[in-house]
């Protein structure tokens, strides 16, 4: 039983390809870092589920890049992942940070 349960998990690892990867899409203009995402995509397939992940921060601070294993995690499932930077508290306020939304 263990031997079978570990083969399982090898074959489970084995299969799991990387996600294909888009990083610092800028999503406003002019490019600024504080306005980008990543993109995460399952290798294989399309029309998949999208999953959009604002860091947390209080909208004073943080930053995309720590979403340890949530690309992984998700994509295996077959979402794509996609976190984003956004502008900072006092430089803007949540209002505009919202206009970008409303107006996309």
């Amino acid at each position: 039983m263990k031997t079978f349960l570990a083969f399982l998990l090898l074959a489970s690892t084995a299969f799991a390809a990387d996600p294909q990867v888009q990083r610092d899409v800028a999503y406003a203009e002019p490019k600024n870092e504080r306005q980008t995402l990543d993109v995460f995509a399952p290798n294989e397939g399309k029309n998949h589920p999208v999953i959009v992940w604002v860091h947390g921060g209080g909208w004073t601070k943080g930053n995309k890049n720590a979403m340890q294993q949530k690309p992984q995690a998700f994509t295996e499932k077959g979402f794509v992942f996609v976190p984003i930077n956004y502008r900072f508290v006092p430089n803007v306020t949540v209002k505009e940070m919202a206009h970008w939304v409303n107006g996309f």
